[in-house]
């Protein structure tokens, strides 16, 4: 954060002025991000391993003899991106049309109720929904109102949301040593938490949304 921190528009100021402005404007979004992010880090990652175990089931169906990580690397990353990027351009213009908060509350109710029914689901189903592009729905209103909210200090802003993001993962790592996240209990009470925080929180503070 404090490598971005005063590289605004105007030259004049100063590292310090962009540091304390950043956390000024949007140090009540915090709680809302740190929460989501860490759940997101928890779907993503037990997720991520039960696609494998999907993938497996679903070989010895078919039988046809092709490894794992060849279908695991195109419907873990691939087809994703390729299903995501066509819908960024359509999500940034409904954004633009005043709807971040929106777009924002969909995408966190959308993970809360993805990675709870995910651990759960037959390998097709499970595929199918793990390809459904809500990441370009969270990220874009997530940095939008960031946006608005820290005109003129829009680079010290990245940096805050970097910060939040490393945040997150040192959580899951500190999480990791006194929990056993691979557990499906410890699992879902974790992604149930975390994004039943992140949702209460936004509706609480929705009226800062306003641009």
């Amino acid at each position: 954060m404090t490598g971005y921190s005063g590289k605004v528009r105007d030259a004049t100021v100063d590292l310090k002025t962009g540091f304390t402005e950043t956390l000024r404007r949007i140090k009540w979004f915090t709680p809302l991000m740190l929460t989501s992010y860490i759940g997101l880090a928890v779907g993503g990652a037990f997720n991520s391993l039960l696609m494998d175990e999907k993938i497996s089931q679903l070989r010895t169906v078919i039988n046809d003899g092709v490894e794992n990580r060849y279908f695991y690397g195109i419907l873990y990353g691939s087809i994703p991106v390729l299903i995501g990027a066509p819908a960024r351009p359509l999500i940034g213009r409904l954004i633009d049309r005043g709807y971040a908060k929106e777009a924002l509350i969909t995408a966190l109710i959308s993970y809360l109720v993805l990675f709870t029914v995910l651990p759960f689901t037959p390998p097709v189903l499970f595929i199918i929904l793990w390809l459904i592009p809500i990441y370009p729905l969270y990220d874009t209103s997530i940095y939008s109102i960031i946006s608005w909210k820290t005109y003129r200090f829009e680079a010290s802003a990245s940096g805050f949301v970097a910060s939040i993001t490393s945040l997150a993962g040192i959580s899951i790592l500190i999480l990791n040593m006194v929990l056993t996240i691979e557990s499906i209990e410890v699992y879902m009470i974790l992604v149930l938490s975390m994004f039943t925080l992140s949702i209460a929180h936004l509706l609480i503070k929705e009226n800062h949304l306003d641009r």
